[in-house]
């Protein structure tokens, strides 16, 4: 199905200050902007969607006036024209799910959530008890396991910070698939900030998806000797999902354990850029370094982190040969 028509997008706010005077709010940026043409206005933007032309949606506005309206939300980044938010040589980003409703804190995410932080670490050290207790003989690498696992994974990674969100009365503006350097699937969800969250909150939300992985990973182990006719299938969506819960925890620009250690920290900033930062600037070498002990550890975890950025590709490279060098 082709989007030819410009909607609203799921993040902007409307804010009545009086009959004739509403705010929108971009809750992506914190941009807004006022307006003062009344319930008429309202009515209009909110009546947009990606099925009908803009200039034909009943209203009492003329073409030229629609369009500036429509310019106007464009500039503020309130305006979608259509499902892609980003397309470039090899990668695109697509959205598949933009719900009507925004907001819920419903008890069921609740639950489930409390359930995610709860049971991961069990079930993944369960699965692969049993799964090292139960050995049988595995055959051979299983695309479908991997393609399955990596699919599979990256949904229920996205779901986990998802319901994590929603539990703590965030919103949830959408959710769909994306493509990274042609040949790595996953998915993803663009959903309000946690900044107002209290620190524990805040640390779940991020670490929704790991235990979502971990989950999985946990299942699959305890599959393979369940179903032996299929283990190699279970084993390699075993191996993947701990593979992107690993590299999740890792501290490496960007992922969830980058994100976990930056509020742990106290950081506004990516810790891997407050790393680079105080290496790269003498001052602030020499500032860490005269605050003890303290600051002498402090300088040296950023050393480790930087480590990391280059060693964990190395280790995720070296972990696969191994892998396929078992099975060979």
């Amino acid at each position: 199905m082709k989007h030819h028509f410009p909607w609203l997008a799921g993040w902007t706010r409307i804010r009545r200050i009086d009959p004739n005077t509403t705010e929108l709010i971009n809750e992506l940026t914190n941009d807004s902007f006022i307006v003062d043409k009344g319930e008429a206005y309202i009515k209009y933007i909110t009546s947009l969607n990606e099925k009908e032309s803009p200039y034909e949606i009943p209203g009492d506005f003329t073409r030229k006036e629609r369009s500036a309206i429509l310019n106007e939300l464009s500039e503020h980044l309130m305006l979608r024209e259509d499902r892609w938010l980003d397309k470039s040589f090899g990668s695109f980003v697509y959205s598949l799910f933009i719900p009507k409703k925004h907001e819920s804190n419903h008890s069921l995410f609740k639950i489930i959530n409390k359930l995610l932080y709860l049971l991961f670490l069990p079930t993944l050290v369960c699965g692969l008890l049993f799964f090292l207790n139960s050995y049988t003989d595995l055959q051979g690498i299983s695309i479908p396991g991997i393609v399955c696992g990596i699919l599979l994974g990256s949904l229920l990674h996205e779901t986990g910070h998802a319901i994590s969100t929603l539990s703590y009365g965030g919103k949830l503006y959408e959710a769909g698939v994306s493509i990274t350097h042609i040949l790595l699937p996953g998915a993803y969800i663009l959903s309000s900030d946690n900044d107002n969250l209290p620190l524990q909150k805040r640390i779940q939300v991020f670490a929704a998806g790991i235990e979502m992985n971990a989950i999985l990973s946990g299942v699959s182990f305890f599959l393979v000797p369940v179903f032996p006719q299929l283990g190699d299938f279970f084993f390699c969506m075993a191996w993947v999902n701990l593979m992107l819960m690993l590299v999740n925890l890792i501290v490496i620009s960007g992922n969830d354990g980058c994100k976990i250690l930056s509020v742990i920290l106290g950081k506004g900033a990516d810790i891997v850029d407050v790393a680079k930062d105080y290496i790269s600037t003498d001052y602030k070498r020499k500032y860490l370094l005269a605050q003890g002990f303290t600051g002498k550890v402090t300088l040296a975890s950023y050393y480790i982190i930087i480590i990391l950025q280059i060693a964990t590709p190395v280790l995720i490279l070296a972990s696969i040969v191994e892998v396929i060098a078992w099975f060979a």
